[in-house]
């Protein structure tokens, strides 16, 4: 059993153990100076001349520390020389308390005690102004997008001190530290770490008190491309919107991460009343950066027949030059499209014998004359009463000169003032047609963006 404690003992005492300093030279069993009418009282720790106070950073030390065996007849014995302290618990970098043990053993003897010290820090002692924070003026660049370089330009750093003082700081006073941004990769909230650093003295101690503050860049990843899968979800009806919500939309960044795209936020550009198989173009933005990519669909014919038809004419028109708005009736007299002329922008019907390639022919046409607006040589079609419709708008025109392709642009409200939806093709050389289908519901204005155009005729085909 003896034996067994002291094997414990031994691997206790490993570390942070120290010596206590031996005043005395007793028996190696510390009982030789027993007797019949001498017995050992009690073994005390007196730590009344042991340092029980230190600053942060200090080293441990035990000076002063003794252990006293106390007898019957009162004699003493110093045994400090034959004990342990157990300083394992010791550490100099945290403010706080902690306690020492000190072990003193024979082979009969076995004794614990123990004392208790303090680390502190010399700061609330001072009694000179010291630094208690870090202002920051942030550098003029905190947005960043991937693979730029990290500018740190305009940052600049001010001391605070305890009694309210401030003192500015020069670059090479304080540190940065960068060291966990990375610039490939998007994160809305680096930290710039900066740290200021400054030592003082109290009765032969030191101790370096550092102030740290941050301020936040943001790294947003550029777009690089998109990626599209359908998932065979390709097929839509003549005349209506492809259903793109089961398709999957892949985006790519110059950072090489993907993420999965928002199918609400593209938009797919394709020919909604042309049968057959098309290319149509998916397209993304993000953060002002375009990604475009093409997919294969397929228009399938409607089985819906046209539900209404109307088709204005300009044979229908009485021919001269008009200088105010007129209104051009269909060829039932039942609906209209308004003119819009002006003084000095004045549209003219005359007659002009042509016939467009699905046979149509017409004697007459309506000379636009120049350039459209909102005011003046356009024309206004108003389709409310086709709300929740599709609308096919097919125009007959061509360009007023015949060495000069144009085109006849529609826009949905003002023409120019609104949103600009394409354009009908007028040839030079020959009466085209072409037709655009538009949602119903809405006004529609029709002009050329420049130079003459002249228009034969427009038919309206309610579609769906």
């Amino acid at each position: 059993m003896k034996k067994i404690l002291l094997s414990f003992l031994s691997l206790l005492c490993i570390g942070s153990l120290a010596a206590c300093k031996d005043n005395s030279n007793p028996d190696d069993n510390n009982t030789n100076n027993e007797g019949p009418n001498k017995t050992i009282e009690s073994i005390v720790l007196d730590d009344s001349a042991v340092s029980k106070s230190f600053y942060l950073g200090d080293e441990f030390n035990s000076n002063g520390l003794k252990v006293l065996i106390n007898y019957s007849d009162d004699s003493t014995l110093d045994v400090t020389g034959d004990c342990q302290v157990d300083s394992s618990n010791f550490d100099s970098n945290f403010v706080g308390d902690y306690v020492i043990n000190v072990y003193y053993s024979t082979d009969t003897i076995f004794k614990q005690m123990e004392y208790s010290v303090e680390v502190k820090e010399i700061i609330p002692e001072l009694t000179t102004k010291y630094v208690v924070g870090l202002e920051l003026t942030e550098p003029t660049k905190t947005e960043y997008l991937a693979t730029e370089e990290l500018d740190l330009t305009g940052l600049a750093a001010k001391a605070i001190y305890s009694d309210g003082s401030t003192k500015d700081l020069t670059s090479q006073d304080y540190q940065v530290d960068t060291s966990k941004i990375d610039m490939n990769i998007p994160n809305d909230y680096y930290e710039v770490v900066v740290s200021y650093s400054e030592t003082y003295q109290l009765n032969g101690h030191s101790q370096t008190l550092t102030v740290k503050n941050g301020v936040y860049v943001s790294v947003s990843d550029v777009l690089e491309s998109i990626s599209v899968n359908t998932n065979n979800l390709n097929i839509v009806e003549q005349y209506k919107d492809i259903d793109i919500s089961g398709w999957t939309i892949t985006a790519t960044y110059v950072s090489e991460l993907s993420r999965p795209v928002d199918n609400s936020l593209v938009t797919i550009t394709y020919d909604k009343n042309t049968v057959g198989e098309q290319t149509a173009v998916v397209t993304y933005v993000e953060n002002n950066v375009t990604a475009t990519a093409d997919v294969t669909i397929v228009v399938e014919k409607s089985d819906e027949e046209a539900l209404e038809e109307v088709f204005f004419t300009a044979d229908s028109l009485t021919t001269g030059s008009n200088e105010a708005n007129f209104v051009w009736m269909d060829s039932t007299g039942a609906y209209k499209i308004d003119v819009l002329a002006a003084s000095g922008k004045g549209v003219t019907i005359d007659g002009s014998n042509k016939t467009a390639d699905d046979g149509t022919s017409f004697t007459q046409r309506l000379k636009l004359g120049g350039s459209g607006s909102a005011t003046a040589r356009s024309l206004v079609l108003d389709l409310s009463m086709y709300a929740d419709k599709q609308v096919q708008i097919t125009v007959y025109c061509m360009s007023s000169s015949s060495g000069s392709d144009r085109v006849l642009d529609i826009y949905q409200d003002a023409f120019k003032n609104g949103t600009a939806l394409g354009s009908f093709t007028a040839l030079g050389a020959s009466l085209s047609m072409t037709t655009i289908t538009v949602d119903g519901g809405n006004v529609y204005a029709l002009g050329s963006p420049s130079s003459g155009v002249n228009v034969y005729g427009i038919r309206i085909s309610v579609v769906a």
